[in-house]
């Protein structure tokens, strides 16, 4: 995605490698793929369509999330890059059904485990996870009318996260959760934007960012290091911008 393109170049900037600009070329939406600079970060969805001689530049390749290689596009850009000896795949959400491992494992070689979750949480690289779900019951009107008028399941969500007393209900579980708090939603317009409004009206005294794909890359980036230090903020963001590799310790 384009914010872990952002993410990681700020990462290196943060171990000490200061002048990592003059080495690293990003490319995603819009960006020139062409450049002199030995290390280009980028988006698949950027690059998977270019000829295989583009690839030839290459001696190395590093997939980060390496679980999503098994969608054809990114097979398709290892393939062009036979060349390449050394090759890394990091991933911490491997599908273990066999024949998705096949597929990683056959464009970066055997799968090796570093660490488990537990032992990272233990050393304090991860932190611990406490799962706590809210079952809401609707009213008798409101079941009454998805089945009467035999809704589609589209329907029936979009009945869902337009619902006002579910809102409101969110907005005020929200409000009482402590520290940072991530909210991640589907669907902008509909559910989204109300969200964002309503947690701006209710919380007036905390931090409240909104970030979606109409956000920028740097504006998204700029918002996970602001974040990193405000301790009462409240992050709505939809699901494919935030979702998958973010980096967010104080969450």
């Amino acid at each position: 995605t384009i914010s872990l393109v952002s993410q990681m170049v700020e990462d290196w900037r943060g171990y000490g490698w200061a002048n990592v600009d003059r080495y690293v070329h990003r490319i995603s939406a819009g960006a020139d793929k062409d450049t002199t600079k030995p290390v280009v970060v980028s988006t698949w969805q950027s690059i998977f369509k270019q000829p295989e001689e583009w690839f030839t530049q290459f001696q190395s390749v590093i997939g980060d999330e390496a679980h999503g290689y098994k969608a054809e596009s990114l097979r398709g850009i290892m393939e062009k890059l036979p060349h390449c000896s050394f090759r890394v795949g990091a991933t911490g959400t491997l599908d273990e059904t066999k024949s998705h491992k096949m597929v990683v494992e056959g464009v970066f070689g055997k799968a090796h485990r570093v660490a488990r979750t537990a032992e990272l949480q233990t050393k304090g690289h991860l932190t611990p996870i406490r799962v706590q779900a809210h079952l809401l019951q609707y009213p008798k009107y409101d079941r009454w009318f998805i089945a009467e008028h035999k809704r589609k399941y589209a329907d029936e969500i979009d009945y869902i996260v337009q619902h006002k007393q579910r809102m409101k209900w969110m907005v005020d579980f929200i409000g009482q959760l402590p520290g940072n708090v991530l909210v991640l939603f589907q669907f902008i317009e509909k559910h989204g934007d109300p969200l964002y409004e309503a947690l701006k009206a209710a919380h007036t005294s905390r931090p409240i960012h909104m970030v979606t794909g109409k956000v920028s890359g740097e504006d998204r980036e700029d918002i996970r290091a602001l974040v990193e230090t405000q301790s009462n903020a409240i992050i709505a963001a939809s699901y494919g911008v935030f979702s998958v590799g973010v980096n967010m310790k104080k969450i």
